[in-house]
């Protein structure tokens, strides 16, 4: 009863009580022992302690089938829980193995048709679609939901969500229009049986919405946050695919200049998140496998002729999977650790988003915020203690802050300094010893209070009383075209290093850094091939790096912080302005991977690859990103040329003559790699479609031209000095 109410915690301590009285009564190896280490292993899944549920699961299917034979009937129920859990926690291979055994047995024993027979077939299927066995998962779902449909009716909870898992599998063999009409009739009778408001509606409606989605990009149809947020309990999106998502997240691909990193990568992902139990509801994972690149789109993205439009389709898939990995981490506070901030935080994020979904947008998808989540699924994976929690409160306080909410929250302090991530932060505490504020606000009016000292934040938040220092803000303005950054130098997790106290510039670097964001957006407004309004569009967000950081990479993006660019203060504003293109390539393919596979993953050894901007040799993904980068700095600097003057022309004819020999010769062997998928084989034929220019025109001078190769020719002998031919 007690986990059938969502308490899951205080159901497995009364069942351990039973435990303990059964084990005295009737010893380990009764059937009464056997029964509550089976809830016992229920509740822990429920709880999401997967490994811990198996190794339970494990236990009593061995001394079950000691004690009682392995067709026993017990004994057979406790392997369809085991084949269950073994999927939810990707263990698909010993899943496949258990299940086969036990259905095998099942018919055996109760028959092919046999509730339990097709609860255990059931489960069988959901690990064939998972190992993409599509067909044979169609088949067997399509039989289970006849045979219940007969014996039950069209509206039996076991009959409805067999239909839900025909309708994923057919949504993943690519026939939407049926899938669509399968989940459209499991809508009509969950809203019958269970009314409009019910969570279970809501999750068919959401999982119809995502089936149409994918038919019709140019309709996202985004849903609220309230609906992407759902509490599921029972859930704990156990698809690998969306696993997937969420661990490739975790371990975010990093794309450096100026330095000598590891390579970066790239994935395509998307799928299902349905019910551990197929009598619980079914549920399509949020966001997952609903977003793709039509044709036209993606082939503007590889040309560098994206436009608006195009960059808010990467967008809002980056928006999907901040929701997937806010969802993730709420559920873990929530049910996993009981923190008693967790439900409150989720309702203030839903209210702000109601009152302002476009801020609470804004919040997710801050660079800040993508670092912090990927650090947080990690670490909730590996060492839950290692893990931030703070944070969230701080992003939740924000959003209810910009959504003039009342609400009373405590964040962390670090150094003396209590950070609202995006807006700035307040010195309260000097003495560097206190932990957390307490922020209380009334309709938007915040005061952040500790260790005795309190500082009411300003309206209009750029202000700056005594103890508050708002984020800075630079817009920059040229040929009509404007661009609005964040110049962040406050956020904990403003760069990729543990998350650190505010470092704010001094008003002369600010004003620099001003000075040259305005210099390199009238450059790059003004130069040719150069799409200065879909950059625009991406980047909301530069981090100073500072001298501390003076050996590391000039530059920097990776795939878990869209938007954002960490970068030294540059040379002068011709090195950030090529600095602005390069990283943005970097940023659009990072996110291009995450929706279209462009390339697959090697099997084996890697192989590693000679290119002409690195000292070292790179993987096949590092390849293609740099390939990527410096198509756009080669189009940069042609459009240069044919619009500076003096030294900056003789510049620009050099970095043209350099790269458009250099990236040619790379590309050429990326063009002809097997590991290219079909949209990449496309993907870079339109790439080479759009280099036609920029490798023949302008004419260099002879001597510059001269120069171009001395150096290119230098480059590849102090490589294979290092490393052989490549």
């Amino acid at each position: 009863m007690l986990r059938a109410l969502g308490q899951p915690d205080v159901a497995e301590e009364e069942l351990r009580a039973v435990l303990a009285v059964r084990l005295r009564n009737f010893g380990p190896d009764s059937r009464e022992v056997l029964r509550t280490r089976h809830d016992i292993a229920a509740v822990l899944h429920m709880r999401g302690l997967l490994r811990q549920s198996a190794d339970e699961l494990r236990q009593i299917r061995r001394t079950g089938r000691e004690s009682f034979g392995p067709r026993d009937p017990q004994v057979l129920a406790i392997g369809t829980s085991l084949i269950r859990v073994l999927r939810d926690a990707g263990d698909l291979g010993e899943a496949e193995l258990i299940g086969a055994e036990t259905v095998a047995d099942l018919m055996d024993v109760l028959g092919r048709d046999h509730p339990d027979t097709l609860l255990a077939r059931h489960e069988q299927a959901r690990v064939a679609r998972d190992r993409g066995r599509l067909g044979a998962a169609e088949a067997e779902f399509a039989e289970i939901w006849e045979t219940n449909r007969r014996r039950f009716g069209a509206d039996h909870p076991e009959t409805v969500s067999n239909r839900h898992e025909l309708a994923t599998t057919l949504h993943l063999l690519g026939r939407l229009a049926e899938a669509a009409d399968h989940l459209r009739a499991v809508l009509d009778v969950n809203r019958q049986l269970l009314g409009e408001d019910h969570p279970d509606v809501r999750t068919c409606r959401r999982n119809l919405a995502l089936i149409r989605n994918e038919a019709n990009e140019e309709d996202p149809g985004k849903m609220s946050l309230d609906e992407a947020l759902a509490p599921a309990p029972d859930d704990d999106d156990p698809d690998p695919r969306v696993r997937e998502v969420l661990a490739r997240f975790a371990r975010p691909r990093l794309t450096e200049a100026g330095s000598n990193p590891p390579g970066g990568g790239g994935y395509s992902a998307g799928g299902y998140s349905v019910a551990s139990d197929p009598r619980a509801r079914p549920e399509l994972t949020y966001g997952a496998g609903a977003w793709g690149l039509s044709p036209g789109t993606l082939r503007a993205l590889a040309t560098g002729r994206e436009s608006r439009s195009g960059i808010a389709k990467l967008r809002a898939r980056q928006r999907d999977i901040r929701v997937l990995a806010l969802r993730r981490i709420l559920a873990w506070y929530t049910r996993d650790d009981g923190a008693p901030w967790a439900l409150p935080v989720r309702e203030l994020l839903v209210k702000a988003d109601q009152v302002n979904p476009a801020l609470v947008d804004e919040l997710l998808l801050h660079p800040g915020t993508g670092r912090w989540m990927s650090r947080t699924l990690r670490d909730l994976q590996e060492d839950p203690s290692q893990a931030d929690p703070g944070y969230l409160r701080a992003l939740a306080a924000t959003a209810g802050i910009g959504a003039e909410l009342s609400f009373t929250l405590r964040i962390p302090v670090r150094e003396g300094m209590a950070v609202l991530p995006t807006l700035g932060f307040a010195v309260v505490a000097p003495d560097h010893r206190t932990a957390e504020a307490e922020v209380l606000a009334e309709n938007g009016r915040g005061i952040v209070r500790a260790a005795g000292n309190e500082v009411r934040l300003p309206s209009p938040l750029e202000a700056e009383p005594p103890g508050w220092h708002p984020v800075r803000r630079i817009k920059v303005r040229s040929a009509g075209e404007t661009l609005l950054i964040r110049l962040d130098d406050i956020d904990p997790y403003r760069g990729t290093d543990p998350a650190a106290a505010p470092c704010p510039l001094n008003p002369v670097q600010a004003d620099r850094w001003r000075e040259l964001l305005g210099e390199a957006w009238s450059l790059l407004v003004g130069t040719d091939g150069v799409d200065a309004g879909a950059l625009a569009a991406a980047l909301t967000t530069l981090t100073p790096q500072t001298s501390v950081h003076a050996s590391g990479p000039a530059s920097l993006t990776s795939s878990d912080a869209y938007g954002g660019i960490v970068l030294r203060e540059p040379e002068d504003a011709l090195e950030l302005a090529q600095t602005l293109v390069h990283e943005f390539q970097h940023m659009k393919l990072h996110a291009i991977l995450e929706m279209v596979a462009l390339h697959s993953d090697e099997d084996g050894e890697e192989e590693l690859y000679y290119v002409p901007w690195r000292e070292d040799p790179r993987p096949f993904d590092g390849l293609f990103q740099g390939v990527f980068a410096f198509f756009g700095v080669a189009q940069f600097w042609q459009g240069r040329c044919l619009g500076s003057s003096g030294a900056d022309l003789r510049r620009a004819q050099f970095e043209l003559a350099y790269w458009r020999v250099q990236v040619w010769e790379a590309f050429t062997v990326l063009r002809s790699s097997p590991r290219l998928t079909d949209e990449g084989r496309k993907f870079v034929a339109a790439m080479a479609d759009s280099a036609v220019t920029w490798r023949t025109e302008p004419a260099v001078p002879a001597e510059v031209a001269e120069e171009a190769r001395a150096a290119a020719l230098a480059h590849r002998a102090r490589w294979e000095h290092l490393y052989g031919r490549p």
